[in-house]
């Protein structure tokens, strides 16, 4: 498995290897992308398997909802600088063709850039990761 964070506005290629532009609705709408490998026979076998059987599988509690909420809790007081906070914002904006943070590449192929949404995703999922993996 395989995780990346998208750009605003990058779209996956269909099938058939066709890149299929975002619509504006669905921009910003997501941070990470997650590529997940197809599978090989046995899994293949295994999902096969399990989906023609009866059999229910046994599912274990990994996290109760009460420390979801006392972990969101955790995060929330997790400081966040004011550098991180406007390397957030820089990056948000390099993604607006009229930014003067854009790159020439940005100003030709980006129509829309990342929303204030963006900015504050990033700021979260860098709350999640730790100040140890931050270097600004």
């Amino acid at each position: 498995i395989k995780v990346a964070i998208l750009r605003s506005g990058e779209s996956e290629p269909d099938r058939t290897g066709r890149h299929i532009p975002s619509t504006r609705s669905s921009i910003g709408s997501f941070l990470f992308k997650v590529t997940v490998p197809f599978l090989n026979r046995a899994e293949l076998n295994e999902v096969v398997r399990r989906s023609i059987l009866s059999d229910s599988p046994q599912v274990s509690t990994v996290i109760r909802a009460e420390q979801i909420l006392q972990l969101r809790k955790v995060l929330q007081r997790v400081v966040v600088t004011d550098p991180m906070r406007d390397y957030a914002v820089r990056l948000v904006l390099a993604t607006h063709p009229e930014s003067e943070q854009a790159t020439d590449q940005v100003k030709r192929f980006v129509r829309w850039g990342a929303s204030p949404r963006a900015a504050q995703a990033l700021i979260r999922a860098a709350r999640v990761r730790g100040p140890r993996a931050c270097s600004i």
